[in-house]
């Protein structure tokens, strides 16, 4: 895969992610996705267009499922250790 393709596929990554490390990855997941494209002899702006397409769907993924995670759970004691350290009196 040439450099223009790697290079216009991480500055969409980035502006996507704004993480440079989640654009890396997402960037490398779109490259893969590429091979098959690649091996039929696609052009440049050819591919340049399926693997923003990839790009986008990859990370509208990932965006989801994040989205679908649970909130970690923070019990009544934990709060009032805290409030306990930052004011200094008791609760009850």
């Amino acid at each position: 895969m040439n450099e223009l393709l790697r290079d216009k596929l991480l500055a969409e990554a980035m502006r996507l992610t704004q993480d440079p490390d989640d654009a890396e990855d997402l960037a490398q997941e779109a490259s893969i996705g590429l091979i098959p494209f690649v091996s039929e002899g696609k052009g440049d702006d050819e591919l340049i267009r399926i693997g923003r397409k990839i790009l986008y769907r990859r990370f509208i993924s990932k965006f989801r499922k994040n989205k679908r995670q649970p909130f970690s759970c923070v019990s009544w004691s934990d709060i009032e250790k805290e409030l306990r350290d930052k004011y200094g009196e008791d609760l009850r």
